[in-house]
């Protein structure tokens, strides 16, 4: 006798029980595949406490999405019970430990709001005017000044920066003339770094519509009008029988709401300088072998806020012990909701990636650019970025090193480490910003050097002056000291 096997219909789901409300037939295919859909697409990263922690800083408030990724709300549960400690642990994950270093000052820290700086720093190159300007890599030969022979068989050099030594022969270029030799040309490796410069200034701006409508849409009486949509949504859906979409949606609803009487703060001093000196100069990067970095210039408020210091402070913890037990216990029920929903499968798969898809573009209000340009608006803020192209770190280090107009040396110990031959360096590009010429060098000074080293000296010094002169041409600002 052969063993009966139950027949179940596929809009019905795996209860095989009909709906309150009648539902129209639905493909085998399309509900197994709805069904898997949200457990693959809509779960938290494992960077989303470090992303919550940069709107956080920007926005200074928790905003929750109406289907929020499976795995948010157990974050901001951990970031209530937890406070600072988890502010702690949540700046090292993301994009690892940013460093910044404080050119002027010459301390060096992990950068304290690092997924907010990243936010500033992408929207403002979205923004940026310009294309990248290809710093000089070449510097003129000053007349009359001393060089040196070349031998008839040079040495290869190991100089980054792809100029070719010559031989310990000393004589003035004015009074002998050496006679051209043939040798051998070779491409020396390059690496190029890119510097992004964002300005920082204060400035009184007038509001965007973008800014009045988040302000509106953020109002009490705009949520809740969206809670009393969602609370009739929900009991449609399980008319229809979507009780896991139903029991997810009021989940996010009833958080947003929870989270809405929850106050965050700003710490004093917020967005405010400690020192005389109102500028600043901070570099900026993911670590200290980079190709990309970033130099914070300007207000030194904004960038010491920015890099520097906590942004935003949470209450006492016996205000925040009640949140985070409900936000916990509302995600526990999403958990079981979307589980349910990927067994179930039927239309409540499929109205759960329907409501996906509504999340999406709904969340628009809490993306990146708009988080951004609250923060901007909101404090009186302006951007102003370029970026620049350097034939090399040294050269680059040098450029900042004169454009911020400081005497501190050891900020960039960690990058380029001490050692004759850098103090020499840095040296000459002193001399050169004061004289502005070649001729500062000493025959005396140069017999100390190897032939490499010297070309090492003059060649890093002169285009990292060139390309300082740059840097203060195109940002129109020089960092005072």
């Amino acid at each position: 006798m052969a063993a009966y096997i139950p027949t179940i219909a596929p809009n019905l789901g795996a209860l095989n029980a009909s709906p309150f409300l009648p539902v129209p037939h639905l493909p085998n295919i399309v509900a197994e595949w709805a069904a898997i859909i949200p457990l693959v697409c809509h779960l938290a990263s494992y960077k989303q406490d470090y992303q919550l922690l940069g709107h956080i800083a920007l926005t200074g408030r928790i905003e929750i999405d109406l289907l929020p990724r499976l795995g948010v709300l157990a974050g901001i549960a951990r970031l209530l019970r937890k406070g600072p400690e988890f502010i702690d642990e949540a700046s090292s994950k993301g994009y690892s430990h940013r460093r910044v270093w404080d050119v002027k000052w010459g301390g060096t820290f992990p950068a304290a709001n690092g997924a907010a700086s990243a936010i500033i720093a992408r929207y403002a190159l979205e923004n940026k005017l310009r294309a990248t300007i290809k710093m000089p890599d070449k510097i003129p030969d000053a007349p009359g000044k001393a060089v040196r022979h070349q031998s008839a068989e040079p040495k290869q050099s190991a100089d980054i920066t792809g100029f070719e030594p010559r031989a310990n022969t000393f004589v003035s270029s004015t009074s002998v003339e050496s006679k051209p030799t043939k040798s051998k040309q070779t491409t020396q490796h390059r690496r190029y770094q890119t510097l992004h410069v964002l300005r920082f200034y204060r400035k009184n701006s007038r509001y965007s519509w973008l800014y009045r409508l988040d302000t509106i849409l953020a109002s009490v009486a705009t949520e809740a009008l969206v809670l009393i949509l969602m609370l009739g949504i929900s009991v449609t859906l399980m008319l229809f029988g979507c009780f896991g979409t139903s029991v997810a949606l009021l989940c996010g609803s009833f958080s947003q709401i929870a989270c809405r009487g929850f106050s965050l703060v700003r710490p004093p001093g917020y967005l405010q300088s400690n020192e005389e000196d109102d500028q600043s100069c901070m570099l900026y990067s993911i670590h200290q072998n980079a190709s990309i970095w970033y130099l914070f210039i300007g207000d030194r408020g904004v960038v010491d806020t920015l890099l520097n210091k906590t942004m935003v402070a949470l209450p006492e913890k016996s205000h925040r012990r009640g949140l985070s037990t409900f936000l916990s216990l509302a995600h526990a029920l999403q958990l079981l909701a979307m589980t349910y929903v990927a067994a179930q499968k039927g239309w409540d798969g499929l109205a759960l990636v329907v409501f996906m898809v509504i999340n999406a573009v709904w969340r628009w209000r809490h993306c990146d650019t708009l988080a951004c340009k609250r923060w901007l608006e909101s404090g009186g803020i302006n951007i102003e970025a370029k970026s620049f192209e350097f034939t090399g770190r040294t050269m680059m280090l040098g450029a900042i090193q004169a454009f911020s107009g400081g005497t501190r040396m050891d900020w960039m110990d960690e990058i380029i480490t001490p050692h004759p031959r850098r103090d020499a360096w840095l040296s000459r590009l002193h001399r050169l910003e004061g004289v502005g010429q070649e001729k500062t060098d000493s025959e005396g000074e140069i017999a100390r050097w190897t032939a490499h080293d010297w070309e090492y000296i003059r060649r890093s010094s002169g285009l990292s002056f060139a390309a300082a002169s740059v840097l203060k041409s195109e940002m129109r600002h020089t960092v005072e000291p």
